[in-house]
């Protein structure tokens, strides 16, 4: 069943937009190594069994504005081995105070969307 939407922005008018069937967004799964994220990277699969701290490192956000990533605990571990989310530009923070931020909950997943300037999580 094709869903319509329809929506005004600026000069541009658009009356309907059908979509049906599925969404196909990059799946990157990651295991027992620190990640930098992709541009193309929707959701990071993360199944790390190594002790110790993992790290996923977000790109520019100038260089991504827009773009979303949400990092998934596929390994179920991060309440002993913590995942750290960090931003790569220089003077650009999560949730506009930090540098980073810890997951630290088996299980647990982290949504984050850029405006261009900054990472904020959802």
């Amino acid at each position: 069943m094709a869903r319509r939407f329809g929506w005004r922005s600026g000069d541009v008018h658009c009356r309907q937009l059908d979509f049906s069937g599925a969404q196909n967004l990059h799946i990157h799964s990651v295991s027992d190594t620190d990640y930098t994220v992709d541009k193309n990277d929707y959701l990071i699969h993360y199944t790390r069994s190594d002790t110790g701290t993992g790290a996923i490192t977000l790109p520019s956000a100038l260089l991504v504005a827009g773009n979303t990533v949400i990092v998934n605990d596929a390994g179920n571990n991060c309440n002993t081995n913590n995942i750290t989310i960090a931003t790569e530009g220089t003077d650009e923070y999560i949730d506009g105070t930090d540098a980073d931020t810890t997951m630290s909950t088996n299980s647990q997943t982290v949504a984050l969307y850029t405006d261009g300037s900054h990472w904020y999580t959802y």
